[in-house]
């Protein structure tokens, strides 16, 4: 078995050019991509779901650990210890 990993992506929108011949690297060479926290730069619901399109494409198994960029804050808001996270779902993954 062929394992990829990295960390700290840190991904937007903006910078998918910067991931793009990365992740059409890992497609080829690897059976399973593994991201170790920060994902995306600041947990914003469109920096996910644009990293998420991409990272469906590669068609191979990924296991993902978010990281503390990975949640957006807004003033008053509770710390990540009290926020229960788990069980969040979309196409093609869930959050444990």
């Amino acid at each position: 078995m062929r394992i990829a990993a990295t960390a700290d992506l840190h991904f937007t929108p903006q910078n998918y050019d910067r991931i793009r011949e990365p992740l059409s690297r890992v497609r080829d060479e690897a059976d399973l991509l593994i991201i170790a926290g920060d994902l995306t730069n600041f947990g914003k619901p469109e920096e996910m779901h644009s990293l998420l399109n991409g990272l469906v494409r590669l068609r191979i198994p990924i296991v993902a650990v978010l990281g503390n960029h990975d949640y957006e804050k807004r003033p008053g808001d509770r710390t990540d210890q009290d926020d229960d996270h788990r069980g969040h779902q979309g196409p093609g993954w869930q959050q444990l």
